[in-house]
């Protein structure tokens, strides 16, 4: 999870409630083929899930492949909170209780992934 890829995804995703492969290949300046890479990672960690356009984006009619929106699940919502809220403290020691079960970071990494 310290991948700042991923990261910015995670945020762009939250920001908007859901993003498309290509809205995260603008974002991120990255291809087509290392975004997906990136959120066949964050599916399988189940963090991400696919869905619905969000509220107010009406779905594409008409020709051509529907896109396809990805978005974190519901229950994945608490942890990434938890979580930027952690990497936006610094892990200056504090706050490691923040940290989903199971989680472990090791805050050079996180402070190098979190610098906005």
């Amino acid at each position: 999870m310290t991948n700042p890829y991923r990261l910015d995804m995670l945020r762009a995703m939250s920001e908007s409630g859901a993003a498309t492969l290509q809205s995260l290949v603008g974002r991120t300046g990255l291809t087509k083929a290392t975004v997906f890479q990136h959120l066949v990672v964050l599916e399988g960690s189940g963090i991400v899930e696919r869905g619905d356009p969000p509220a107010g984006v009406e779905p594409r009619t008409g020709p051509g492949r529907r896109p396809t929106y990805y978005r974190i699940k519901g229950e994945g919502v608490e942890d990434v909170r938890r979580m930027f809220a952690l990497f936006l403290e610094g892990l200056s020691g504090r706050g490691t209780d923040l940290l989903p079960q199971g989680l472990s970071v090791r805050p050079r990494v996180a402070d190098a992934a979190f610098r906005f």
